[in-house]
């Protein structure tokens, strides 16, 4: 029997993001961190280690040379699937991300995506 949790093209992205040191393993702890992270019953409260966790998860999963930073085509991806979660029209996202990035001084990093 299978329980189908997502499309199966995020299999991949999923464990990757699961995978917080990147060893092609998870541990228990990865483990139980991604569920806690996407679980839709997780309060999505910055305050909460809960939400740090989501924030955290959610910076990792658009992070994609895993950096540390978010560069602006990164930022870029994160500003069309906002708009597309909320049914807004495709604005141009790289101007956007540009304009969004410049506004930051030193590297756009988690710090920067948090506060």
């Amino acid at each position: 029997q299978t329980y189908p949790c997502c499309n199966a093209a995020h299999h991949q992205v999923f464990f990757e993001l699961f995978d917080r040191n990147q060893d092609g393993f998870l541990s228990e702890a990865d483990f139980l961190g991604g569920l806690l992270a996407v679980s839709p019953l997780t309060p999505h409260k910055l305050e909460s280690p809960a939400g740090q966790l989501r924030m955290q998860f959610i910076f990792l999963y658009y992070d994609a040379n895993r950096n540390g930073r978010l560069e602006v085509e990164e930022v870029a991806k994160m500003i069309e699937h906002i708009q597309q979660l909320r049914g807004q029209p495709h604005s141009d996202a790289m101007v956007d991300a540009t304009a969004l990035t410049s506004l930051y001084s030193g590297p756009f990093g988690y710090a920067a995506f948090h506060d």
